[in-house]
């Protein structure tokens, strides 16, 4: 994040493809990967 904080645990990483924990209270207004974009 911006601030410095984590927004999530990845847990589990596998041909590319991961499993990860997300900490929506600490989103914001969303996050951006990419093309990828997660909103609350």
């Amino acid at each position: 994040m911006a601030d410095g904080r984590e927004a999530g645990t990845l847990f589990t990483r596998s041909g590319g493809r991961a499993i990860a924990y997300m900490r929506f209270d600490r989103m914001g207004e969303g996050l951006r990967a990419g093309e990828a974009r997660i909103l609350p």
